[in-house]
């Protein structure tokens, strides 16, 4: 699932989906390069994605107002909920 696809349902502006667009396509491009980058070890590079993602999620709360950030912490706490019983057998 790509980042704008999490978000939707938040009635963005369209100025927050510019501002939202421009830290996507940054991470993106750091992931690139971090792949691309082959002086570290598979474990670096994972830790080195983890810590991108967490700046990303936190430079996305700061254009939301609140009321969206609420709305957004309610979507990924229904959608952990929904992998967890996928992942558990029947």
């Amino acid at each position: 699932m790509r980042g704008h696809e999490k978000l939707q349902g938040l009635n963005l502006t369209d100025d927050q989906k510019a501002q939202i667009k421009k830290i996507h396509e940054d991470a993106r491009s750091q992931m690139d390069a971090l792949r691309a980058d082959t002086s570290l070890s598979d474990a670096d590079k994972q830790a080195k994605m983890r810590a991108i993602h967490r700046a990303t999620m936190q430079q996305v709360r700061g254009v939301l107002t609140p009321e969206q950030r609420q709305e957004l912490r309610q979507q990924m706490r229904e959608r952990r909920a929904q992998r967890q019983q996928q992942q558990q057998p029947s």
